[in-house]
């Protein structure tokens, strides 16, 4: 069962969620989910939200992005604090 899982989460999870779009709309007001803006996030400032949105992860290391100005900033002092960051100055 959890092969089976892995197989469709990893082939069709993925795309779905990279499309750029957050979801498709269809006629009649039906909505199909398909990525999230915290993950859309994570692709325009690299070093931030590396989970999901359920995940204390992202707050324990600092690297917690919620789309605010705020956000943008502690987003930015994180990534100063990178070694990586430091060497390409």
């Amino acid at each position: 069962m959890h092969f089976l899982f892995a197989t469709m989460h990893h082939s069709l999870g993925a795309p779905m969620s990279h499309t750029g779009h957050d979801a498709l709309r269809f006629p009649g007001g039906y909505r199909f989910e398909l990525g999230d803006f915290f993950h859309q996030l994570h692709h325009r400032f690299i070093e931030c939200n590396y989970g999901g949105p359920e995940s204390p992860l992202d707050s324990a290391i600092k690297a917690w992005h919620d789309g605010t100005e705020e956000g943008e900033q502690a987003t930015a002092a994180h990534r100063r604090r990178l070694p990586a960051a430091k060497r390409a100055r």
